[in-house]
């Protein structure tokens, strides 16, 4: 089929190739960098918010005091 084609159409179709390997090949390189830090970022913050969380679970547990059970033995023979 590209045999046949006429010049002018053989002309555009291989600008519109060039437009497409050429020019995003340039910039290919920084977007693939800045998806990475993108992800980086993410995770960073997605660490630091499981941290805090964890944080403010540490903080509300609290050991509650047991009380003392009266001793029968302690109340009876030491007290006047």
């Amino acid at each position: 089929m590209l045999c046949v084609a006429q010049p002018r159409r053989l002309r555009s179709v291989a600008l519109l190739a060039s437009h497409l390997f050429v020019f995003n090949n340039d910039n290919d390189d920084d977007d693939d960098n800045n998806d990475k830090k993108k992800k980086r970022k993410k995770k960073k913050k997605k660490r630091k918010k499981k941290k805090r969380k964890r944080k403010r679970k540490r903080k509300k547990k609290k050991k509650k005091k047991k009380k003392k059970k009266k001793n029968c033995f302690d109340y009876y023979f030491h007290h006047p």
